[in-house]
């Protein structure tokens, strides 16, 4: 089967008066998937893909094996199997708001990687419904509001400059064996509720400043924060 692409242009279209229906209508025009059953989830893919495109052509890609891509130059945006979001890009992208409302529903649940390079401000219910994810990437990424990868089963949990992880954050998840935090220093209440895998002394937790925490969160928690308190009071004597 061949592959078959069709370009859009954002400037050469917002300078002819054209605005995000047309955007939307040249994506379904071009036979782009749906990412969900529901109407308003995958109207709020195509907008957020919309509002945070920095650069100026769009390419729509229809490949085989009903894989349809998202291109941004060069840079892959997305994929979509089926009707199914699979992976997802978004550079420039700093703060989830309104134009990025997409990321707290249920048109991620078939995430398997998601990268966000330059996101500093993750807000409530960051990928909240991603319960297929393997990878996930944000190096810069600050805040972890309530509810942040709820329903993760990542089992590598890579936050590199997180300080703090809001209540119910990564609640489900059973599969985590790895988690490295180094800057985080509070947790929220019920984080990592439901994980029974990670373990303080085989050496795959690295949250070195975790002094804070709620109730109900994993076990292995309490007695890191026990072991961080102590060696902080050491190096005060």
């Amino acid at each position: 089967m061949k592959t078959f692409k069709q370009d859009y242009s954002l400037k050469k279209n917002k300078e002819a008066g054209a605005g995000f229906s047309d955007f939307v209508t040249a994506y379904y025009g071009f036979d782009m998937p749906p990412v969900s059953e529901c109407l308003k989830i995958s109207q709020e893919f195509v907008e957020m893909v919309y509002q945070n495109a920095k650069a100026d052509t769009i390419t729509f890609v229809h490949g085989p094996n009903d894989v349809h891509s998202i291109y941004l130059g060069k840079v892959l945006l997305a994929k979509i199997r089926g009707e199914k979001l699979v992976q997802l890009w978004m550079p420039g992208l700093e703060k989830q708001d309104k134009t990025t409302n997409f990321l707290k529903g249920m048109g991620t649940q078939y995430l398997t990687f998601a990268g966000f390079p330059d996101l500093v401000h993750g807000g409530n219910k960051f990928l909240r419904e991603a319960r297929d994810l393997k990878c996930l990437y944000v190096p810069k990424m600050q805040d972890a509001g309530i509810e942040t990868l709820y329903c993760s089963q990542l089992e590598r949990v890579d936050l590199p400059a997180v300080t703090e992880l809001g209540q119910d954050s990564l609640h489900d998840n059973t599969e985590c064996i790895m988690f490295s935090a180094p800057n985080v220093r509070k947790f929220g209440k019920r984080v990592f509720y439901s994980n029974m895998q990670l373990n303080v002394y085989d050496d795959n937790i690295n949250a070195p400043n975790l002094t804070e925490i709620g109730f109900d969160c994993a076990d292995v928690f309490y007695e890191l924060c026990g072991i961080n308190k102590s060696r902080q009071q050491n190096r005060s004597r």
